[in-house]
C-alpha cells in the first residue's frame, strides 16, 4: 500500500512532466528549404506577370505610342507588390524598368508608328536615332540579365547547360569525369548527344544507329569508359520518331566505348508474349550492370565477362521500379519505387531482400531519377508538388528518412525534370524533358507538332548539402 506522502510526490512529479512537456514547444520540422519559400513564391509570381505584361506590351503599340505603351508597362510592374521578393532583385528590376523609362528619349520623336513592338524596334534601329537607341536597347537586355542573376542566385540554382533543339525530348542524362564531359539521350529522335568541357554540343550516337529505340537512363562507367544505355518505346505515350508501329515487345541494353563511339555490345528482352521497359541504370565498382525493368516488376544485371543478361531480382507485385542507384560499398541498390503510395526500396545485393524506406506520414514522394549521396537519396520527382528536386537524409541504418531537404520546390523553368547526374559535389539535371507535353501535342495533331510549342532543352547545376 503506497502511504500518503509518497502519493503526493507521484502526483506531484506527474504534473511537473505533464506541465514541462506542454512547454517544450512545437517539434521542429523535419522538412527544410534551401530557399525561403515565400521568396521563392514573390520572384516566381513577379515573373509569371512579367510576361504576361510584356506580350501585352508587345502588341499595344499597334494601337498606342510606344510611349504610352511603355509608360503603362512600367507603371503595372511598379503597382506590383515585391515586398517579400529578395532585395537584389527588386533593385534588379527597379533598374530594368528604369532602362525602359530611359528608352523614351528616343521613342517620345515617334509618336504616330504602330505596329508590333520588335518590328518598330527594327524600324528605329534604322532611322537616324540609331546612335542614341542601339545603347539604350542595350541597357534593356544588360539590366534583365541582372534581373535573371538575381532569381538564380535566389533559387540556389544556375543553368548549366541549353541545349538548343527544342524537340529533342530527353530522359536520360550521364557524365565522364575523365573529360568532364555529358551526354543526353533523346527518346524522340533516337540519338545521343555529347556535350564536351567547353560547351559543345554533338552527336556521339545519330538518330536510330545501332537499331536504338527511345534512348531512357544511360551511365557511365568511368573506370572502363564505356556508356550504357538503356533504349525502349512506349508507343504513343512515348513517340519516337521513325517507328511506323508501336514496339512494346522488345527493350534492351547498349554498351559503348566513349573513347571510339563504337557499340561493344547490345542485350535485348524481346518475346510475342511480354512487353518490356527498360528504365533506369546503374553499375557498381566491379562493373556489374543493374537495370530496372518496369513492366515485369524486374531488375536484370549483367555480370562482368559473362556477357549475359539475366533476371537480378523480381519487386513484390505492388511496386515497379523507375530510378536506380548503387552506394559506394557496392551493397545496396536504391529504387524509386511506383506504387500505392510511391515509396523508396533498399535491396540488398547479397540476400536480395528489398526494405522499403520509412517516410514521414505526411510526405508524399514520386522520384523519376535517384541517387545515392552521403547518406542521403537525391530524388527528381516531376510531379510531387513542392518537392521536385529534394534530398532525403537517412538514418544510420539507411532505413528511414530523418530529414528532407527541398533543393528545388518547384520553378517555373521547369517542365517534367527527368534524371540527373551527380559530380563532384554537384547535381545536375535535365529541367524540362517536355515529355508529357510533347506526348500530347504529338497525339493532338496526330504525329504532327510546331517546333515553336517547345522549348530548347535547360540542364540545371546546384550545390549538394553535406548533412
Amino acid at each position: 500500500m503506497i502511504k500518503l506522502d509518497n502519493l503526493t510526490f507521484l502526483i506531484t512529479l506527474f504534473a511537473f512532466l505533464i506541465v514541462t512537456s506542454c512547454h517544450r514547444g512545437p517539434e521542429k520540422s523535419i522538412v527544410q528549404y534551401r530557399t525561403n519559400p515565400s521568396k521563392l513564391e514573390c520572384i516566381n509570381f513577379i515573373l509569371s506577370q512579367d510576361d504576361s505584361l510584356g506580350r501585352i506590351r508587345n502588341h499595344a503599340c499597334k494601337s498606342i505610342s510606344l510611349s504610352n505603351t511603355i509608360d503603362q508597362y512600367v507603371a503595372s510592374i511598379n503597382n506590383l507588390d515585391f515586398k517579400n521578393c529578395p532585395k537584389d532583385f527588386f533593385h534588379a528590376f527597379e533598374n530594368h524598368m528604369n532602362a525602359w523609362t530611359g528608352m523614351k528619349q528616343v521613342t517620345d520623336n515617334f509618336p504616330d508608328l504602330r505596329g508590333e513592338m520588335h518590328d518598330l524596334f527594327d524600324t528605329i534601329a534604322k532611322s537616324k536615332y540609331k546612335q542614341t537607341f542601339d545603347p539604350l536597347l542595350k541597357d534593356i537586355w544588360d539590366t534583365w540579365e541582372l534581373v535573371e542573376a538575381a532569381v538564380n542566385d535566389s533559387k540556389k540554382f544556375k543553368i548549366a547547360h541549353t541545349i538548343d533543339e527544342p524537340d529533342l525530348i530527353p530522359e536520360g542524362i550521364a557524365h565522364n569525369p575523365k573529360d568532364n564531359s555529358f551526354y543526353i539521350g533523346s527518346t524522340w529522335k533516337r540519338k545521343i548527344l555529347k556535350i564536351d568541357s567547353v560547351g559543345n554540343v554533338s552527336n556521339f550516337v545519330h538518330s536510330g544507329q545501332d537499331g536504338l529505340l527511345g534512348v531512357i537512363g544511360m551511365k557511365v562507367d568511368a573506370k572502363r569508359q564505356t556508356l550504357w544505355v538503356c533504349t525502349s518505346s512506349s508507343g504513343r505515350g512515348m513517340p519516337v520518331k521513325g517507328l511506323t508501329d508501336p514496339v512494346h515487345n522488345k527493350s534492351g541494353i547498349f554498351k559503348y566505348n566513349l573513347n571510339t563511339k563504337e557499340l561493344t555490345q547490345q542485350f535485348w528482352l524481346e518475346t510475342d508474349a511480354e512487353s518490356f521497359f527498360f528504365n533506369d541504370i546503374t553499375v557498381s565498382s566491379k562493373g556489374q550492370v543493374f537495370a530496372t525493368e518496369m513492366r515485369t516488376r524486374t531488375i536484370y544485371t549483367i555480370v562482368p565477362n559473362e556477357d549475359t543478361l539475366r533476371p537480378f531480382a523480381t519487386l513484390p507485385e505492388e511496386y515497379r521500379a523507375n530510378g536506380i542507384d548503387i552506394d559506394e560499398q557496392d551493397s545496396n541498390l536504391y529504387l524509386a519505387l511506383y506504387a500505392k503510395p510511391n515509396a523508396f526500396g533498399k535491396l540488398n545485393i547479397e540476400t536480395q531482400e528489398l526494405k522499403i524506406i520509412s517516410i514521414p506520414n505526411d510526405e508524399k514522394v514520386g522520384a523519376d531519377g535517384l541517387y545515392f549521396y552521403n547518406n542521403s537519396l537525391i530524388a527528381v520527382q516531376p510531379f510531387t508538388d513542392n518537392r521536385v528536386v529534394c534530398q532525403y537524409v537517412l538514418n544510420n541504418k539507411l532505413d528511414s528518412v530523418k530529414q528532407i531537404i527541398v533543393l528545388v520546390p518547384d520553378d517555373k523553368i521547369l517542365n517534367q525534370p527527368t534524371t540527373g547526374v551527380i559530380s563532384n559535389n554537384k547535381f545536375y539535371f535535365l529541367a524540362n524533358s517536355q515529355l508529357q507535353s510533347f506526348s500530347q501535342l504529338w497525339k493532338k495533331n496526330n504525329g504532327e507538332f510546331d517546333i515553336n510549342d517547345l522549348q530548347p532543352v535547360k540542364i540545371l547545376k546546384l550545390e549538394l548539402i553535406d548533412n
